[in-house]
């Protein structure tokens, strides 16, 4: 089971994000709205906007938004992690 998070520009964005990645699967177990989703190997994502609130939350991979800040991800992303990083990072809008 992995814990991932999708950081957008925007809460939106992220949302947009993980909705187009939803409708490319057809393992999911379990989708919540918009924000949240779990397949059916139980890997865990969530979507989340780039802001403060985002601090503190812990992932193994991390899709990242190619217009967020450096500085952000320096300061809010990489935390995330308890080892490597593995961000991925999406185009937005």
């Amino acid at each position: 089971m992995k814990n991932i998070l999708v950081f957008g520009k925007t809460q939106a964005s992220a949302n947009r994000y993980l909705r187009k990645f939803a409708s490319k699967r057809n393992d999911i177990k379990f989708w919540h709205g918009v924000t949240m989703l779990v397949l059916l190997n139980e890997d865990f994502y969530k979507a989340v906007g780039a802001d403060d609130s985002s601090r503190g939350r812990r992932c193994n991979k991390a899709y990242v938004q190619n217009n967020i800040t450096e500085d952000y991800i320096d300061y809010i992303v990489k935390p995330c992690f308890e080892n490597e990083y593995d961000i991925t990072y999406f185009k937005g809008d």
